[in-house]
């Protein structure tokens, strides 16, 4: 019989507190991939509202350079 194959003997007090721990453990791993969710998303919209203020940022840069050019630039 291979070792992971071999039967796992707990006394039954043991057994009901490694229960209860194993069920506090899978709580606590839950609430993890919520927070996980949570940042994910967060980052997301974080991520998104940058972009958005990355493209303004070169319309206005355009505009500028436009007036730029049109105020500088001499009359042929």
């Amino acid at each position: 019989m291979y070792e992971d194959e071999m039967p796992v003997f707990i006394k039954i007090d043991n057994y009901k507190e490694v229960i209860e721990l194993l069920h506090v453990i899978q709580g606590k791993i839950d609430e993890a991939k919520d927070y996980l969710d949570r940042i994910h998303d967060l980052k997301n919209a974080e991520d998104e509202k940058i972009n958005q203020w990355v493209e303004v940022v070169r319309n206005l840069d355009k505009k500028v350079d436009f007036v730029n050019m049109t105020l500088v630039k001499p009359k042929k």
